[in-house]
């Protein structure tokens, strides 16, 4: 869970201090830990970072945007564009066709079948690509121009016949001028939904940081006249040369003036997000994250490993990012995968050191090893835009009144031999996959099924998280709590596929606890199960485990246990007896729904690991619905997972950069169009 938390606006608060509304409580459990208490309201955050290494996707980026005009536009942008579409109309009063404006087609569902592609790692124009975009377009594949074409998205199909699906862009005034016949068929062409679709801008994805300076550019030259009568008021405008430096100005700074004081609580994506938009918009910011930097926390986590291995005592505080951060790196959504928002987000990640690649796969992945690498180089951003960050710094004793439930998912994770998966989701075609080295994708599935209990009452089971080529680990802080995740690395190469498989709690389940725990009734509803099911474990992060028609039968046939991910060891239990009967009457018909979708998913070298609880918040805290703020709590704007607005690491990072863009509107009203164009709708 992240908090933006903001004192009065002209208040100056801290650094290098704490804020005077923190109090020194000395270290928890775990050394090298500071505990801040704060009783009273504070305020947001915000970034600039440090140049990156890998800048080659960028510079095209820079390079489009001055040739073309970018994906997020400059005003005087579409002042041009307006002109141009009234002086081809004329004064003739005939309608102009879409084909006649400079701009660009976006081809949808260009199949390529499995034997004519490159491969999962091609992302060219090939020969295949171009003769189905030819098709799409009802013309020769010798009237398309290669170099006015563009492949903007490529994702996997593997439903029917296994094939490659590809959105293809097509520049209108390049393709006309290598090849002038090409306009007759152009002209012709019409907008179809969802298959083809016309813009004036190309795909050129920005990220935060480059979106917010050059909106801040905009913003200052627009309005020079009005700034320069006030004086030491005057906003400064970035120096795009020196974006991404430590003396680079800020997005809407103004000198003279006492910046507004911040302080996010969080390191996640929706904490990190919201720093990085709040900086950028002036605010002086501190972070605040209870566990310790991400490197860190990976020696912890191998000294747990060690450790258990050996029946040794060991402690485990997470750190930067959460328990996801130590996961897949799945950056699906379902927000809309070709929103600015989201794009943004994705930008960003690529100016941090993730892969270009993840701009146009269909469902990008980063890995837990790169995801280190992006962290770090995030955090060295924020440092050099003069973020405090505080680690092994906890956030103590926050009054948040009228927490509204709305239900947790709980369930187990469900871990096959991924070679398994490989054939049943490829069949002929799964020695392809050759452990992520080959030609297709690592297989993976999703899988949902909605269970009726009755008239009124029914319960949604699918799969969540799905790890291919991945494993099984822990993500508890307390040994006496068992609660495990998935993880994968980059390559996706190990010889396991596991997921969650989980079934909808609606509060109605755990009705019985809120006398006693009032609005953590959820929390207090997760924590039963996870202390049950590290008893069946046997303590020491041992996961109790059971194969699934073991559980499908109610039985424990004490046969030995099918191999496992989970370095810490399973042990065999009976976990059809750990939930509530009515959860697992639900999985069970959920299980036996899956099996006709993926046929041989019940198998005895499926095993089903316990538990899984924590896949999304038990609490939401009301906020409204445009300022982000707390409705009970001045000051408090709470963002993301936590919070109970996200379920993602890239729908966490939107809700945090909205949310920073919202407060920046609050210390600065001249920003009050701040962020216009990652504010465009999700589709």
């Amino acid at each position: 869970m992240s908090f933006v938390v903001a004192q009065n606006l002209a208040d100056s608060l801290f650094l290098p201090q704490l804020p005077k509304s923190f109090s020194q409580l000395g270290s928890p459990a775990g050394a090298g830990s500071e505990r801040v208490t704060f009783r009273t309201s504070v305020q947001g955050s915000a970034v600039r970072g440090k140049p990156d290494s890998k800048r080659s996707f960028y510079d095209s980026a820079e390079r489009s945007y001055a040739r073309r005009g970018s994906y997020f536009r400059r005003k005087d942008d579409a002042a041009k564009e307006l002109a141009v579409e009234r002086q081809m109309g004329g004064n003739t009063g005939r309608r102009k066709t879409i084909m006649e404006s400079a701009g660009y087609f976006r081809i949808y569902r260009v199949e390529v079948p499995l034997d004519k592609d490159s491969g999962k790692d091609s992302y060219e124009v090939s020969d295949a690509v171009l003769e189905s975009t030819a098709g799409a377009l009802g013309c020769q594949p010798e009237m398309l121009p290669r170099s006015g074409l563009t492949v903007i998205r490529k994702s996997f199909d593997a439903r029917k016949d296994l094939k490659f699906v590809y959105t293809v862009e097509l520049d209108i005034e390049e393709c006309m001028k290598q090849n002038p016949k090409i306009k007759l068929i152009l002209s012709k062409l019409g907008v179809k939904p969802a298959r083809l679709e016309f813009s004036k801008m190309p795909w050129a994805p920005l990220d935060v940081v480059s979106v917010l300076a050059r909106e801040g550019e905009t913003r200052v030259a627009s309005s020079s006249t009005e700034l320069a009568a006030e004086g030491d008021a005057q906003f400064q405008g970035p120096d795009l040369e020196q974006r991404g430096t430590s003396n680079a100005s800020t997005t809407g700074r103004r000198s003279g003036h006492e910046m507004a004081k911040v302080v996010v609580v969080g390191s996640g994506p929706a904490g990190l997000f919201a720093a990085l938009v709040l900086a950028e918009s002036g605010a002086k910011v501190t972070l605040v994250e209870r566990g310790q930097p991400v490197e860190g926390r990976g020696k912890d986590i191998g000294a747990l490993m060690v450790r258990r291995l050996l029946n040794a005592e060991s402690n485990l505080c997470y750190g930067e990012g959460g328990a996801g951060t130590w996961s897949d790196g799945k950056l699906t959504t379902r927000i809309g995968k070709n929103g600015g928002s989201v794009q943004a987000v994705l930008a960003t990640l690529v100016r941090f050191g993730a892969p270009a690649s993840i701009l146009m796969d269909g469902k990008p992945h980063v890995g837990t090893d790169r995801l280190i690498h992006i962290l770090r180089s995030f955090r060295q951003h924020l440092s050099a835009l003069g973020v405090t960050l505080l680690f092994g710094t906890r956030m103590d004793d926050l009054v948040v009144r009228d927490g509204r439930l709305v239900g947790v998912h709980v369930g187990f994770r469900v871990e096959h031999p991924q070679e398994l998966i490989n054939e049943i989701q490829y069949h002929k075609w799964a020695s392809e996959v050759q452990r992520g080295k080959g030609k297709l994708p690592v297989a993976d599935y999703r899988v949902a099924m909605n269970i009726k209990e009755d008239e009124v009452l029914s319960r949604g089971c699918y799969s969540f998280c799905m790890c291919p080529g991945g494993q099984i680990v822990p993500t508890s802080t307390d040994e006496s709590e068992l609660c495990i995740n998935g993880m994968s690395f980059s390559k996706r190469s190990s010889k396991w596929a596991n997921s969650a498989l989980v079934v909808t709690v609606p509060s109605a389940d755990f009705d019985p606890l809120i006398g006693e725990h009032g609005p953590l009734a959820g929390i207090a509803f997760q924590r039963a199960l996870e202390r049950d099911a590290a008893i069946l474990g046997g303590g020491k992060l041992v996961a109790p485990a059971q194969t699934i028609p073991d559980f499908m039968e109610g039985k424990l046939s004490g046969n030995e246990l099918p191999s496992s991910s989970y370095r810490l060891g399973v042990r065999a239990a009976p976990l059809h007896e750990l939930l509530p009967s009515h959860l697992t009457r639900a999985l069970r018909e959920a299980l036996l729904a899956f099996n006709d979708q993926l046929p041989g998913f019940i198998t005895e070298h499926g095993l089903l690991h316990a538990i899984e609880t924590r896949t999304s918040s038990p609490v939401r805290i009301d906020r409204d619905k445009d300022t982000y703020e707390c409705v009970s709590l001045p000051g408090l704007f709470p963002v993301g997972e936590g919070a109970g607005y996200a379920g993602g690491i890239v729908s966490a990072a939107v809700d945090g950069m909205h949310a920073g863009l919202a407060i920046a509107k609050i210390f600065n009203p001249s920003s009050s169009d701040l962020g216009r164009s990652l504010q465009i709708t999700e589709d």
